[in-house]
């Protein structure tokens, strides 16, 4: 096999899953699976999940509709507002829930639905300090009083998100701001779900909980930074990496790779993981320490190796973040891109 190998534990998944269940306290858990389930694959993570999750949170219409193609039915929340009509026409005909962040999001919204004849559910994201999507304070309520107006969108749910879960002041700024535009809410909406703690949040306490959290990173066996070892919590990484040897020679002088080698090497082995396979180009490739920089679908490094055999890349994608000077959840999202996935139960 020519591809690289991403060995993934759906029993590692479930595992993690419950983990952030005990400690949502009874609150509904939304299991976040966009970008591809942080590079495990949605379809297969949503499918070991549907029965311990109360719902799903994906980025897109397209992911939402490829879980309900994959046989979901549990609730789908699309994050990103529709941007155009024939995402309204394409998430209603496969049942998601949007997401509405603005003036210009519920005009679009609306008007999709109206035109299919239906009712919308949708989840009002707001703005509690990230200032990436929502609005807060007046702008916010004059928002609440334009959706009462539209009979085509029906009002399921409210959400933020925490920017710096491990800094607890700003954390609890969010938590009070978002209280007070919930409490908005429900009095204009009546009864709906309140959610702002991803996996950070949830770890802050039962405070944070609200009616639901979306725990993200946390499934795939890892947390946000300033919350200490995963380990500390048992939780365990869902993904392996592999690749495999090419060819072993001597270093004939020159260079290694696209530099001048810097150095007399002896024995050197490519192998097939490259910057096209989402590894930085001067990254060093996980465990396999690669010598000069990466190539596109190639790397080198130092002694032989067997034709064809297996080498690991990553059993955690903490080793490579750590040394790239980046996060897990890149990594995580990158690294199995071009990979063939296997599904274990162990």
């Amino acid at each position: 096999m020519q591809e690289n190998i991403a060995v993934i534990s759906l029993k590692n998944i479930v595992h993690n899953f419950s983990v952030f269940s005990r400690l949502a306290g009874g609150a509904k858990v939304c299991a976040v699976v966009k970008a591809d389930a942080y590079g495990h694959g949605a379809e297969r993570v949503a499918e070991s999940l549907e029965g311990y999750a109360d719902g799903f949170a994906v980025t897109s219409v397209k992911e939402g509709i490829a879980l309900r193609i994959a046989g979901i039915r549990k609730p789908i929340l699309v994050l990103t507002p529709p941007l155009a009509e024939d995402d309204v026409f394409l998430a209603l005909a496969h049942g998601l829930t949007l997401t509405v962040c603005s003036f210009s999001s519920l005009r679009v919204l609306a008007d999709g639905a109206e035109k299919c004849g239906q009712i919308a559910p949708v989840h009002v994201k707001i703005n509690t300090g990230m200032n990436r999507l929502g609005l807060s304070g007046a702008p916010l309520a004059r928002l609440f009083a334009a959706i009462a107006k539209r009979q085509s969108v029906r009002v399921q749910g409210v959400y933020s998100h925490l920017y710096a879960p491990a800094d607890a002041a700003a954390a609890e700024g969010q938590r009070a701001r978002f209280e007070a535009a919930a409490a908005l809410a429900q009095d204009r909406f009546g009864p709906v779900v309140r959610h702002l703690s991803a996996t950070g949040g949830i770890l802050r306490g039962e405070a944070y909980r609200f009616d639901g959290v979306r725990p993200g990173i946390g499934i795939y066996g890892y947390l946000p930074g300033g919350f200490g070892a995963p380990r500390s919590l048992g939780l365990r990484p869902a993904m392996r990496l592999y690749t495999h040897v090419l060819q072993s020679r001597r270093f004939a002088g020159g260079g290694v790779g696209y530099e001048r080698a810097a150095r007399e090497y002896g024995d050197l082995t490519a192998c097939r993981l490259g910057y096209a396979d989402g590894f930085l180009r001067a990254g060093g490739g996980g465990r396999l320490k690669a010598v000069g920089k990466l190539c596109m679908d190639g790397c080198i490094r130092e002694g032989r190796a067997k034709f064809a055999a297996r080498r690991t890349v990553f059993l955690s994608a903490e080793e490579v973040a750590k040394e790239a000077g980046t996060i897990s959840y890149e990594v995580l999202c990158a690294a199995a891109k071009r990979a063939v996935r296997v599904y274990v139960e162990s």
